[in-house]
């Protein structure tokens, strides 16, 4: 009994009576009519594996539009199709049906092949970031955990290889001080006899924090020793207020404390054998309260050495220009030096250490600042539980020499001292396209001769990370 066939035209007709011959010598039911040779349907897909091997991607490529026009949903019909377009050097049209083979593909080995022939058509069509999206998608339906590593270090090669780069963090916070707020509501001030009230508003409102990270960069120039990009930035931050909150500070609203930053800048790297020189500079545009806030323009220079095998030293400086769009406020010139150092240990943990400097100079007497900043951090190499684990604590010394409160100038300046932690979780087991769920809890607390300025906040953060 014969099942409805797929027809082939006079096209490579020699070329499919030669498949035929090879395949179907005693085949009932093949037949021309017409000009055009008719095979039963579970014989064509046979034919067209054969045609591919033997270099024939016309003859599957017609095989396969046979199928498809018995079944539209046909997963291996548009497989065999994205097949003979990468022969046929078609790879945009390729990827299109390999994608489509993803889309009506039964099983996970169906939809693994499928997503890591769309990542390889992308690649041949010059389309290397998509082709990450289609590696990420092949590590859903991974055959056995034996192929991971395999598929994590294709996607590092075409990070390389592909001229963009972009990155995406998303957290959501509870938190007991959204907004940088006093402990209490007194305004105390070190050696001065005066008691002042503060605002609701400048006391610690408590509510939920949501913000996301976005980064690109794009490869202007490159070779073996250097490379140029164009590198981009949006921050957003959106708070959801308590109704604790909300009761101490009525007039509040969500909208008052959202925080939106752009930038745009250029970046230039260069192998200098024993670790990278980098040169850097930036422009960006602020918003906060949703009004316009500020200009930033920075300017840096970063050089990296390598110590030894394990260990690395990375020694930066950094100038700073801020233009405020608060008439009250001049502009601020900031120069910021930094220094950090990492190390791999024998147990395969990981340790850094870090200090800042900067110093601040303005117009504007109660933005003449000094700082001072040191840290540790250390990640352990193997899983704790279903999670890894790393953490940082660090201090911080803050100094504003010409402070005033109003017409009261603080006694000595101002001085702020801040200590802080965090412990970051990465729960690799929840692994989802290479993305991975993360719990950071954070807790910083400054003390300060300005009662404004004594602060706490504990926080616990939920995010999501690349894992690789």
């Amino acid at each position: 009994m014969m099942i409805r066939s797929a027809p082939v035209s006079d096209t490579g007709l020699k070329a499919f009576l030669l498949a035929l011959l090879l395949l179907l010598p005693a085949l009932p039911g093949a037949a021309q009519q017409d000009g055009q040779v008719r095979v039963p349907i579970e014989a064509a897909a046979g034919i067209a594996e054969r045609a591919l091997l033997e270099g024939q991607p016309d003859l599957a490529l017609q095989l396969a539009k046979g199928l498809l026009q018995r079944d539209p949903n046909d997963a291996y019909a548009h497989f065999i199709a994205a097949r003979a377009l990468m022969q046929l050097k078609r790879p945009r049209d390729g990827r299109r049906a390999a994608a489509l083979a993803y889309r009506h593909a039964r099983t996970g080995m169906e939809k693994f092949q499928a997503a890591q022939l769309a990542a390889k058509l992308s690649l041949d069509g010059e389309q290397a970031a998509l082709a990450q999206v289609w590696l990420r998608r092949s590590l859903l339906h991974l055959p056995d955990e034996s192929y991971r590593d395999r598929v994590i270090a294709d996607y590092k090669i075409l990070r390389r290889i592909s001229p963009w780069s972009v990155s995406a963090q998303f957290s959501l916070a509870p938190s007991n001080n959204l907004n940088n707020g006093a402990d209490g509501p007194y305004s105390l001030i070190d050696g001065l006899p005066v008691v002042g009230l503060l605002s609701g508003d400048a006391q610690a409102l408590s509510g939920l924090r949501a913000t996301s990270n976005l980064t690109f960069s794009r490869r202007l120039s490159g070779s073996k020793t250097h490379e140029t990009r164009l590198t981009g930035q949006y921050y957003a931050q959106r708070v959801r207020l308590s109704e604790d909150a909300r009761a101490l500070a009525p007039g509040a609203e969500n909208s008052d404390f959202a925080y939106d930053h752009l930038e745009l800048g250029l970046q230039h790297i260069t192998d200098t054998g024993d670790g990278p020189l980098q040169f850097e500079a930036s422009a960006g545009r602020s918003w906060y309260g949703q009004s316009p806030y500020q200009w930033q323009y920075q300017a840096g220079i970063g050089r990296g050495f390598k110590l030894s095998d394990h260990a690395g030293l990375r020694l930066s400086a950094q100038y700073e220009h801020h233009v405020y769009d608060s008439p009250l406020l001049d502009p601020i010139d900031t120069l910021n030096l930094r220094a950090d150092y990492s190390a791999k240990l024998k147990s395969g943990d990981r340790i850094g250490l870090g200090l800042m400097l900067s110093k601040s100079q303005s117009d504007t007497a109660n933005s003449r600042q000094s700082r001072a900043i040191g840290y540790l951090g250390y990640s352990l190499a193997e899983p704790v539980g279903p999670a890894k684990l790393s953490g940082r604590i660090g201090a911080s010394l803050q100094r504003y020499p010409d402070y005033a409160v109003g017409f009261l100038t603080v006694p000595g300046g101002r001085e702020d001292r801040m200590v802080f932690g965090s412990v970051d979780f990465s729960f690799q087991k929840l692994d989802y396209a290479g993305f991975v769920p993360t719990l950071t809890l954070t807790a910083r607390k400054t003390q300060s001769n300005v009662s404004r300025f004594d602060t706490n906040e504990v926080s616990m953060s939920f995010g999501i990370r690349s894992s690789f």
